[in-house]
């Protein structure tokens, strides 16, 4: 770990164009396998974070647009929102789009 700005900006961004690589190595993988843009689709995600306020503040917020539920890790002090895009799923999700549900 490093306490040098630039460093960190820069370890920053080499994650964030990783995560984009995946992002779209997954979608070509969907893709091949039969997934379109009208696909709809059932998603399961998480987010986590070690203060629980901030945590639910994110799930209130993510709340607007799926179901939402808050927990704490019992082996940890983290906190995970876990979401899910169902009942209705989404769709239309093209690879630019994918890439941007995916990263955010």
């Amino acid at each position: 770990m490093t306490d040098d700005p630039q460093q960190i900006w820069t370890d920053y961004y080499a994650r964030l164009r990783r995560g984009i690589a995946e992002a779209q190595i997954l979608h070509s993988q969907m893709n091949a396998n039969g997934v379109t843009d009208d696909t709809i689709l059932a998603l399961d995600f998480m987010h986590f974070g070690n203060v629980e306020a901030d945590v639910r503040r994110l799930a209130k917020q993510l709340s607007e647009n799926y179901a939402m539920t808050v927990g704490r890790r019992t082996d940890t002090a983290y906190w995970d929102a876990v979401g899910i895009t169902r009942p209705d799923g989404i769709d239309g999700i093209n690879a630019e789009r994918w890439v941007d549900w995916v990263h955010v």
